[in-house]
């Protein structure tokens, strides 16, 4: 809904109890920003993974040459690169959605709408790219994951 906001789906109470987490991918993630997800890619970060030997080819910058000069052989000093995630959220929209318990103060839709919310908040806080689809008798149609502002507010 255009001009909406994360306040429609999460009191400010319920805000303020969110804990600034950072959502990390479980598995290795393809980006080219930079980002707090780990990379498949080696990288020029500073953050130290490991050595191996030097294998023909490989470029001579990427040499610890003080490892070599300690062992008499070449080794490379390879490090943990990062990057972004693009991340697809899915909202079941059919009608077994509607249901609400008698107990219940809200539609198992709202609740997940809700949940949403929260978690394109934590994905725009730490900088990764985002896109929501309601998925009811077909699959839905996405926008382009982006972490933007205006992304945020157009996926409320």
């Amino acid at each position: 809904m255009p001009g909406a906001s994360v306040t429609d789906y999460l009191s400010a109470e319920e805000l303020a109890r969110l804990p600034d987490l950072e959502l990390r991918a479980r598995f290795l993630v393809e980006g080219c920003l930079n980002g707090l997800h780990q990379s498949p890619f080696q990288g020029c970060n500073v953050e130290f993974k490991e050595h191996r030997e030097y294998t023909h080819g490989d470029e001579f910058r990427n040499i610890d040459w003080n490892v070599y000069a300690r062992t008499d052989r070449l080794y490379m000093r390879l490090r943990e690169d990062e990057t972004n995630l693009s991340a697809v959220l899915l909202l079941d929209r059919s009608a077994s959605m509607d249901f609400q318990g008698t107990r219940a103060k809200i539609s198992k839709y709202a609740f997940a709408q809700a949940c949403a919310a929260a978690l394109m908040l934590f994905l725009r806080r730490q900088g990764d790219a985002f896109t929501l689809g309601l998925v009811g008798n077909r699959m839905p149609e996405l926008a382009a994951p982006s972490a933007s502002e205006v992304q945020f507010q157009r996926m409320l």
